[in-house]
């Protein structure tokens, strides 16, 4: 059953007492004169339950208790304010912006946030490809956040702590600019790979060689020392005889 009512008396706390029928409205309600002004609010409900009253304070301004006392009343209807779809788009426009990472993208036809690793955009039915100065244009938003040292990938456009001498993203693990073994190579570069052999060398080659060409050279030394040793041994074997 709907709320019906009617003022009935002023009260001794300066509001007003409404006699009503059906369901008693809830406490700060706002209650008013049938297609008229508005009076005040439900401060509370007292009596009886089948003789009860609500109480309305405070009440509105510029009110005549007198000329209400007897009107019927009814349930004031919520205020709506206009709502401002430029402020809530405005909003919802800074969040998507504020998740974004380096890198990171909005598609320009369907607002779709992608990825720095998503060269199209990833919404079904869209397809668009990426901007080419959405890298440089994020890179600049993202400055801010930056701490002192941290630095940003040359390949991903990740941001990555001081303290990280590699990327931080997965399948990327490129070294940091400028740290003292940025000449080395990646992080899973085999070692035979970052330092080259050493025996492909040219200096390593020539030493080889060259050692090649003295162990040569003293093998005959070595045999015609033989010769001359046994020479010398048949001179004096023959002496003897």
């Amino acid at each position: 059953m709907s709320f019906s009512g009617s003022v009935s008396r002023e009260s001794h706390e300066g509001g007003l007492l409404v006699s009503f029928e059906g369901r008693a409205p809830g406490l700060y309600t706002g209650i008013r004169i049938v297609g008229g002004k508005f009076l005040g609010r439900v401060d509370s409900v007292i009596g009886p339950v089948n003789d009860a009253y609500i109480h309305i304070k405070p009440l509105a301004e510029d009110l005549i208790l007198k000329n209400t006392i007897g009107s019927p009343v009814e349930i004031a209807p919520r205020d709506r304010r206009p709502r401002n779809d430029r402020d809530r788009n405005r909003r919802n426009k800074t969040d998507r912006n504020t998740n974004l990472k380096p890198g990171d993208w909005m598609c320009p036809k369907c607002n779709n946030h992608n990825y720095a690793s998503k060269k199209v955009c990833n919404r079904s039915n869209c397809n668009e490809k990426k901007p080419r100065n959405n890298e440089r244009r994020n890179e600049r938003s993202n400055e801010p956040n930056m701490k002192p040292g941290d630095w940003i990938c040359p390949k991903c456009k990740n941001h990555n702590y001081a303290s990280k001498n590699f990327c931080n993203r997965s399948n990327c693990d490129v070294r940091k600019p400028g740290s003292p073994g940025e000449n080395k190579g990646r992080r899973n570069t085999p070692a035979r790979a970052r330092r080259p052999d050493r025996r492909g060398d040219g200096r390593s080659n020539g030493r080889n060689t060259t050692r090649r060409q003295t162990n040569r050279q003293s093998k005959p030394r070595s045999g015609n020392g033989r010769q001359s040793n046994n020479s010398r041994n048949g001179k004096r074997f023959n002496s003897r005889r």
